[in-house]
């Protein structure tokens, strides 16, 4: 199906009122999740990813989650040794959430994978089995610094996709960090910030 052609005016006009509408949507100190802010992640968003606040775990052990198969990993969703994360904002101080837009991405080199959540609000991911990590998205990207695509994205991974063997794991883990807003990492706390 071929593309509407718009006047010039159309589109401004189009814009303007997208810049109004955004306007209109104020974040709340607290991270802006409940203030019906909706972030959609893209590939370009992760574009030098590595230059983003790091913290590094140069010996994080296994993190016990037992998949299904002992042929993954060992058993392990994600086995020990080094892991990197990078964090591309921080939260204002006393934020009890992270702000929408966050991205939090993970680099297992032993695993030779990078997955990333994303805050992307909206209530998104709020009805899943097993527990949920309300208003994140999780995705797993293409090696290198500027990823030219996503494995795969959404509120699970797929279920033919090695990462755990079971289409619940992120949430499984995830859902009991929700004084951290879901997020399952000792360095990365929003108490610190």
């Amino acid at each position: 199906m071929p593309f509407a052609r718009f006047s010039p005016f159309v589109l401004a006009a189009s814009a303007l009122f997208g810049v109004f509408l955004a306007g209109c949507s104020s974040a709340s100190a607290s991270g802006g999740a409940d203030a019906g802010t909706v972030y959609v992640p893209r590939v370009t968003d992760f574009c030098n990813y590595t230059s983003w606040m790091t913290y590094d775990e140069p010996d994080a052990g296994g993190d016990g989650i037992i998949a299904p198969s002992t042929t993954i990993d060992g058993g392990f969703i994600h086995v020990g040794g080094e892991r990197i994360e990078y964090i591309n904002q921080i939260p204002p101080h006393g934020s009890t959430e992270f702000p929408v837009g966050t991205i939090i991405v993970k680099s297992i080199p032993a695993q030779d994978q990078v997955f990333a959540m994303a805050k992307v609000g909206g209530g998104y991911n709020s009805n899943g089995p097993n527990g949920a990590s309300i208003n994140w998205e999780w995705i797993e990207l293409s090696p290198g610094d500027c990823p030219s695509d996503f494995i795969w994205q959404g509120a699970f991974p797929p279920a033919n996709q090695s990462y755990g063997g079971t289409p619940t794991v992120c949430n499984d883990c995830h859902s009991g960090f929700q004084s951290n807003d879901y997020v399952a990492s000792p360095k990365i706390l929003l108490k610190d910030y």
